[in-house]
């Protein structure tokens, strides 16, 4: 009887730790996420101030270099989205490895 007390005593911390880690990543993956949306508003921002600027006359050399830089955001906008994509996958994963192995240690106790 004591035994099993004391391994549930001492799974716990383990336990509490996985439950932080998986907000974390979750955490992470939001800003993540946020980071990507936050690219792919810039994209149209930086277009239609390159043609506020385009029309002013003064500054229209910099309308060809906002115009490159919103170009440029483009095909870097999606990689913080599967960045987090690929962090969940991982974790699910890593989840799924510690529930066969306690599965195994279940099996293995009996």
């Amino acid at each position: 009887m004591t035994d099993l007390r004391l391994h549930a005593l001492v799974s716990l911390p383990d336990s509490e730790e996985s439950v932080r880690a998986e907000a974390r990543g979750v955490l992470g993956d939001f800003f993540f996420k946020a980071l990507s949306v936050l690219l792919y508003l810039l994209v149209p921002a930086l277009v239609a101030l390159a043609i506020c600027v385009a029309r002013s006359g003064t500054y229209s050399v910099i309308a060809a270099a906002l115009i490159t830089a919103a170009a440029t955001l483009l095909p870097f906008g999606h990689k913080p989205w599967q960045h987090a994509l690929r962090r969940r996958k991982a974790r699910a994963a890593a989840r799924e490895r510690l529930r066969s192995a306690r599965q195994e240690r279940r099996r293995w106790r009996r």
